[in-house]
């Protein structure tokens, strides 16, 4: 049986590295004190079982807590990076909220200096906030941005079609599974511009997303997406 760990936990990750898996995606926050941290949500509930938002708390708070039923740790984006080795990172940037209001504000300096220390090729960077990607394209012209775009997000940045990419310097972009089959970025379908969809966690999803023109999915059960491939 095929063991199944917590989101954005330092397990998670090494286990996809030792499956053998293309990449991993996960997100970056700020803590109070500033460091980077990977953690998925905007508050501590759903996967601490505390209140407030992980910028509220240090480090060392963090750390003290412990991430669902199997207790597993929140890493600091270093500490995923050390475990990794050269193995590829997509990392969301969090600098966008629910609502469109900016958080996390001004993260992309600080990553960018974590990056100029490794193999920067080993990264692409994500966000929904398409400002996030320009500044990391005006620190390091060779990052690999890519925009997530979703039927509630797209109304902060409008139409995506090829006038945007450019004017924000996205390289791919990452729509939602049901507005790309939808059609809904079909402005920059078979435009030379690479899209990755998500989250796709059965077949019939990914055979339809590959046979749209995708270059890839995202998925949340890639090990079993995987096998139920392999078994048809």
């Amino acid at each position: 049986m095929q063991e199944r760990h917590e989101e954005n936990s330092l397990e998670s990750f090494s286990g996809a590295k030792a499956a053998r898996l293309d990449a991993v995606e996960l997100d970056v926050q700020f803590s109070k004190d500033g460091e980077i941290i990977v953690f998925h949500d905007y508050d501590m509930d759903r996967l601490c079982g505390v209140t407030g938002s992980p910028w509220d708390y240090t480090l060392a708070e963090l750390k003290a807590f412990r991430i669902g039923k199997r207790r597993e740790t929140i890493p600091t984006i270093e500490e995923v990076m050390d475990a990794m080795g050269n193995f590829p990172i997509y990392i969301e940037l969090k600098t966008i909220d629910d609502e469109g209001g900016l958080v996390n504000y001004g993260i992309e300096e600080p990553l960018a200096r974590i990056i100029a220390g490794r193999e920067s090729s080993m990264y692409r960077f994500l966000s929904f906030n398409p400002l996030s990607l320009r500044r990391l394209k005006e620190l390091n012209p060779g990052f690999i941005v890519g925009l997530n775009v979703s039927p509630e997000t797209i109304r902060y940045y409008g139409e995506i079609d090829l006038d945007m990419i450019r004017r924000f310097s996205v390289d791919f972009v990452q729509p939602e599974i049901s507005m790309y089959l939808e059609g809904g970025i079909s402005g920059i379908e078979n435009k030379g511009v690479q899209i990755i969809p998500w989250t796709v966690n059965t077949v019939d999803e990914a055979k339809a997303c590959m046979e749209r023109g995708a270059s890839g999915v995202i998925s949340d059960l890639p090990l079993k997406l995987k096998d139920m491939i392999r078994g048809e």
